[in-house]
């Protein structure tokens, strides 16, 4: 695995604004290490950490069985991650697959799934994607596939979804387009509204379940 992005959005309190915080490799090395200790550095060594799916937890415990191959060995981040895994992460997948049904959803527990059918049923939902994005918020567009795309080499593009992602992130490092400055701060700036809606998605998905629950 190649850890070359992260995205977190920090929750302070129950409906309070969610803060931002996110990373995206540049540089033309093994990213890993370095994706690991600046997420360490925002979201700390204690609080819970919210999921959707094993992908997060997989993924770390890999970069810290392999780190020392690429890097000097660091036994503090692979305790980090170690108590991170064991302790600290919430899958919300799980809560979607075991707990929770939506006539929307159609039996799907993908997280574009979830938000969609949310989102095209419950305003308060909408309202604060809106006031916490500053974006518009119709009902009528699956969110995931209304990110706004830009031009590059002519043609209109957009990320969203994982392979694209993972497609976009080539391009921008090794791509024909690698060495033209626009073009790579436009991949830039579509992986990073990608992954940013994805952690905010959890956000308003937990905040739903929160009001639907009536949970303080």
């Amino acid at each position: 695995q190649v850890a070359f992005q992260w995205s977190v959005h920090t929750v302070d309190a129950p409906g309070a604004t969610p803060r931002h915080a996110e990373w995206l490799n540049a540089a033309d090395e093994w990213p890993n290490v370095t994706f690991a200790k600046l997420l360490r550095e925002v979201i700390g060594d204690r609080d819970t950490v919210l999921t959707w799916s094993s992908f997060e937890k997989t993924t770390l415990r890999e970069l810290a069985g392999e780190h020392s191959y690429f890097a000097a060995h660091d036994p503090a981040l692979v305790a980090w991650v170690d108590d991170l895994n064991q302790k600290r992460m919430v899958d919300l997948w799980k809560w979607a697959e075991n707990d929770y049904y939506h006539p929307g959803m159609g039996g799907s527990t993908s997280i574009k799934v979830v938000l969609d059918a949310l989102w095209k049923t419950d305003s308060v939902l909408r309202d604060q994607f809106t006031a916490w994005t500053g974006r518009s918020a119709s009902p009528a567009d699956d969110p995931y596939l209304a990110l706004p795309p830009l031009e590059i080499d002519g043609t209109a593009v957009n990320v969203h979804e994982g392979t694209g992602a993972v497609l976009a992130y080539e391009a921008m490092m090794y791509g024909v387009e690698r060495r033209d400055a626009d073009a790579k701060a436009k991949w830039r700036d579509l992986l990073l509204q990608y992954c940013e809606l994805d952690t905010l998605s959890m956000v308003l998905i937990f905040e739903y379940w929160r009001r639907a629950t009536g949970l303080a």
